[in-house]
């Protein structure tokens, strides 16, 4: 088995444990003020990171023997691949497995010995790491799986490998995972951004495997209606290598994404790590996908109308079955998860913070697109400006494929800045909040950075155009020739960031009028020394009820996970902390679970 097979799945890997670690540094920051009643962070880590590695290891080893097992079952090859296959894998099992027996060994006897470390954020990270890399491995098993089953290649033992051996260890950490849910914060967190990892892998599988057999297929009908081929089905036509793979990928990634978005994720409607895998990892990418491929595709309608094509009818329209999959894949990603993240917004009544940012970033994108026509179009301009007096021709093989080029990225560009440009704008004049929000200053901030370098950048670049003419002594309108682009990049920015700035300042004029909202006045509480007995699931109440003191509470964890976390609403919440604030002594003790809140004042 070559040993760079898994090396596909690396980047992905990688993206996810970084994700995982920036997840983790946060609940370490947000819990710092609650004790660990547990075995200690650093002795945890090392339990689980010496354990995640040589889990690894000795999965591949496994893989590794189990793939020359059935090679000499099924295939009589183990002889012909020689031995060092066999000795890479014995070497990778034999190490790997004792050292993760004995370190997941004493993980296992702390948490018998200490419950709470069952909900340790280390463990639920190992053990959600451990099943995203499973997934990743197991679906790239199943991929050349299925391609077996459907060209009917010869027989290879990783062909059955990987998906049972990545996936016996895949199903017994979801065992696992499922016996030992707290429903805290962390676990939830952790928990989701495995499941909308998968779902995203899952889906991406599905959609390039699509993706390629569409463009196979309308490539082969293409080609037998306009070209000299004829549609044919066989090695040669449609069912080539490249089609069984694309299928098999499809296959794969189908099952992945249902299994994780329809069954794993259904009752996570309204989460953060939701509504930013919703509209950042699939309808960005879907509206991206259809916003390149239709500007592609229109270009070459565009520029065989008015511009000079080099090339023939047939291969200038070549770039229909190329370009028309990517449109269909993308406009479907867009509109199911659109119309799922409209349904949730709604049910939501506030504008998620991920959709938020999504409508910047596409104003954005149609901002550039829409910059880069019109710097195209006034660059012909001022070429055809510069060329009137001279004895150069002008006629369409100087500008024709440049003002299709405009035209093009003008007719996409401009519609969708238009719509959500001015979509925002109007939720901006309803609410002062939006407003003021940082995503807005921040689109703002960055319009005005490029604007203000495109301005300096061209304006040196036209000086130079200006002082190298006159010390030559051969200053004309020829000048304009050359400093072009460099005189439409100019005007394009100063346009772009006058009309933003204008923008800006109307609204710095609104939110000085409105005036700054009133604090809520807070009454101030005796300060008292004030310790909580509650499961980590109660830490965001205790936080609430901090707030509301204006003071630290002390956090001891409570060892019985069942006994819950009581259900509290801002005016509980309000009596509570007058019972705290009206407890005679400066030594409170309460007590929270499923029952509602004890409060218990006490002295030593």
């Amino acid at each position: 088995m070559d040993i760079f097979l898994f090396g596909g799945a690396l980047i992905q890997i990688l993206i996810l444990v970084g994700i995982i670690c920036l997840v983790v540094w946060l609940f370490r920051h947000r819990s710092s003020s609650g004790e660990d009643p547990g075995i200690g962070t650093l002795r945890r880590f090392y339990f689980y990171g010496l354990a995640f590695v040589a889990l690894i290891v000795a999965a591949s080893g496994a893989a590794v023997l189990l793939d020359q097992v059935l090679d000499l079952l099924f295939a009589g090859d183990i002889i012909s691949r020689g031995q060092n296959q066999l000795a890479l894998g014995l070497a990778m099992l034999l190490v790997g497995a004792p050292v993760w027996y004995l370190h997941w060994t004493l993980a296992q006897r702390a948490v018998a010995r200490i419950p709470w470390e069952s909900q340790a954020v280390a463990r639920r990270v190992y053990i959600y790491l451990v099943l995203a890399v499973c997934a990743v491995v197991a679906a790239v098993g199943m991929v050349s799986l299925f391609r077996w089953w459907l060209s009917l290649d010869s027989f290879n033992g990783r062909h059955l490998a990987l998906p049972l051996v990545w996936g016996l260890v895949w199903a017994y950490h979801w065992r696992l995972r499922d016996s030992e849910q707290s429903g805290t914060a962390a676990d939830d967190v952790v928990r989701q951004v495995y499941v909308y990892f998968s779902s995203w892998y899952g889906l991406a599988m599905l959609s390039v495997g699509v993706g390629i057999v569409m463009w196979r297929l309308l490539l082969q009908v293409y080609s037998s209606w306009f070209g000299a081929g004829t549609l044919v089905l066989g090695d040669s036509g449609i069912w080539t290598d490249t089609v069984v793979w694309a299928t098999a990928t499809a296959i794969v990634g189908a099952i992945w994404w249902w299994w994780h978005w329809h069954l794993i994720a259904r009752t996570d409607a309204g989460s953060t790590v939701r509504q930013f895998y919703l509209h950042l990892f699939t309808i960005l990418p879907g509206a991206g996908g259809v916003f390149v491929y239709s500007t592609i595709l229109l270009y070459r309608v565009i520029q065989w109308g008015i511009g000079q094509p080099d090339v023939a009818a047939y291969e200038q329209f070549r770039v229909i079955p190329e370009t028309v999959p990517g449109v269909l894949v993308g406009v479907a990603l867009w509109g199911y998860h659109w119309a799922v993240a409209h349904q949730e917004a709604s049910a939501l009544g506030s504008l998620p913070h991920a959709r938020r940012i999504y409508r910047y970033m596409v104003t954005a994108a149609g901002l550039v697109v829409s910059g880069a026509g019109i710097i195209v179009l006034l660059a012909v301009a001022v070429g055809g400006l510069a060329l009137i007096n001279s004895d150069v021709l002008l006629g369409p093989a100087l500008w024709g494929n440049s003002l299709a080029l405009a035209v093009t990225l003008l007719l996409v560009g401009i519609p969708v800045w238009a719509y959500h440009w001015f979509g925002v704008q109007r939720d901006a004049g309803a609410d002062t909040v939006e407003m003021d929000h940082p995503v807005r200053r921040v689109f703002f901030f960055g319009v005005f950075g490029v604007a203000v370098l495109l301005v300096l950048g061209n304006l040196s670049a036209m000086l130079f155009f200006v002082l190298r003419d006159l010390l030559e002594g051969s200053l004309s309108s020829t000048i304009l020739l050359d400093g072009k682009w460099s005189i439409a990049m100019f005007l394009t920015a100063c346009a772009a960031g006058v009309y933003h700035w204008s923008v800006s300042k109307e609204d710095r004029q609104v939110l000085e009028k409105a005036g700054p909202e009133p604090a809520p006045e807070v009454p101030i509480q005796p300060r008292k020394l004030v310790i909580a007995v509650a499961t980590q699931a109660a830490q965001p109440l205790i936080s609430q009820i901090e707030s509301r003191l204006g003071f630290p509470v002390r956090i001891w964890q409570r060892l019985d996970p069942e006994a819950g976390a009581p259900q509290l609403n801002d005016e509980q919440l309000d009596a509570t902390r007058d019972r705290i604030s009206s407890a005679p002594g400066d030594r409170v003790l309460i007590t929270l679970d499923a029952n509602g809140v004890g409060v218990v004042p006490f002295r030593e």
